[in-house]
């Protein structure tokens, strides 16, 4: 009898493993299309929508920002809701809002339905995200969490990197304009995954009220206004720089489109591998000093696209894309830390809300002043001070977690 049992637990743990990596790989893929393709990608193709369509850094500031605010709204719904509808469902309302979005702006006749299509992109993107390291860390053991969270996010990369060889094989397309393709593409691309979702990501019991999670737990947590202003000025810093760097590197160094749409590409590439490892270090030596370590870089990053040339900007690229992923990564694990499970997707939907809206302010903020400037220098100039001002407020964060447990562990003696 005993052996029967033995036999029955050893199939099972096979069986779990599977089911955990196929939710894995599935969050990654929904983070992928949603934020890669629906919210990112806005960026590779900016040049070409401004030369065509557009004809306004400025107005591209706005639609930029119509695609945050949104995001916004999203993400404070999502902090609502997570408490009386599951993962699940909130990710597939998400996938169907990301897909109408793309597949608006491949067809629309105007800037209005333009702003639309934006509009249902960026909350779709919420509606994806918030949930996603969440129900990526559900399923991992306690001592992999981190991994499973920068798993979430590497499809972000994987579909930030796809964006940008779409951008240069079609930059010759003949007749239409390049940018309503790629819009397409991807919008079919999100299709699939929409179909995998409904058929594969596990259903899952929303709680009773008694154990319902509560957005308002973030408090609870030792530095928790800390990791939320480093999150709000990694918005600000990264916003600028990703939004940004193509028009600017095309600019300042003189690249080709192709050029600069294949260091945009770098930049996905390492972020795919940036979070997981981040995650994996953060496991072992902490959340904070991946964080801190993450900003600096990002620092490092706007130096080098401000003052160097020609190989610095790629350099640039692969410095920026490691904490692009790992600097969230590191926050949502911060924040998974020390709250409930059940309350993480409230209390990450309102750490994200302000991170969205110093990312909402720089797109219009950037936009305007490369309009009125002539030029994209101060914008990443502001971006080098947030990223320097997170790295600070991350260790002002881990003061108080290291405080709190010092004052836990005298409690106890």
């Amino acid at each position: 009898m005993s052996s029967s049992v033995v036999d029955s637990t050893s199939g099972q743990r096979p069986r779990r493993t599977r089911r955990a990596r196929t939710t894995i790989g599935l969050v990654s893929a929904c983070s992928g299309v949603a934020q890669g393709f629906g919210r990112f990608s806005f960026a590779v193709m900016l040049p070409e929508m401004v030369r065509t369509y557009l004809h306004s850094y400025s107005l591209a500031g706005s639609l930029g920002l119509a695609n945050v605010g949104a995001y916004l709204i999203g993400t404070a719904s999502v902090s609502g809701l997570a408490a009386r509808r599951s993962s699940r469902h909130l990710m597939l309302f998400g996938l169907v809002l990301s897909t109408t979005g793309m597949s608006l702006m491949a067809i629309s006749p105007s800037l209005f339905l333009t702003f639309v299509a934006m509009v249902l992109a960026g909350i779709g993107g919420s509606f994806i995200w918030v949930p996603a390291p969440g129900m990526a860390a559900k399923v991992a053991p306690p001592r992999l969490r981190g991994l499973a969270m920068g798993l979430a996010a590497a499809g972000i990369g994987v579909a930030v990197t796809v964006s940008a060889q779409l951008a240069r094989s079609l930059a010759n397309l003949p007749g239409q304009s390049p940018w309503r393709v790629q819009w397409g593409i991807q919008a079919a691309c999100t299709v699939i995954v929409l179909v995998l979702a409904v058929a594969y990501l596990p259903k899952e019991q929303v709680g009773t009220s008694e154990v319902r999670g509560r957005a308002r737990d973030l408090t609870l947590a030792p530095g928790w206004r800390s990791v939320t202003l480093a999150y709000t000025a990694y918005g600000l810093s990264y916003a600028l720089f990703f939004t940004f760097f193509v028009a600017e590197i095309e600019k300042h160094s003189h690249l080709s489109t192709s050029r600069a749409s294949f260091d945009y590409g770098i930049i996905g590439l390492v972020s795919i591998f940036g979070g997981v490892f981040a995650g994996r270090v953060s496991d072992r030596v902490g959340r904070v000093p991946v964080m801190a370590t993450g900003f600096v870089m990002m620092a490092g990053s706007s130096i080098l696209v401000l003052y160097g040339g020609g190989w610095a900007q790629l350099v640039a690229a692969v410095a920026f894309g490691l904490p692009m992923s790992g600097v969230a990564n590191a926050v949502a694990a911060y924040v998974g830390d020390l709250v409930p499970p059940r309350s993480f997707s409230g209390a990450f939907g309102l750490v994200t809300l302000c991170f969205g809206v110093t990312q909402a302010i720089a797109n219009q903020l950037g936009g305007t002043l490369a309009t009125l400037l002539g030029g994209f220098a101060v914008d990443f100039k502001i971006s080098l001070v947030a990223a320097m001002a997170g790295a600070v407020l991350s260790l002002s964060a881990g003061h108080f977690a290291k405080r709190a447990r010092r004052a836990g562990l005298n409690s106890q003696t």
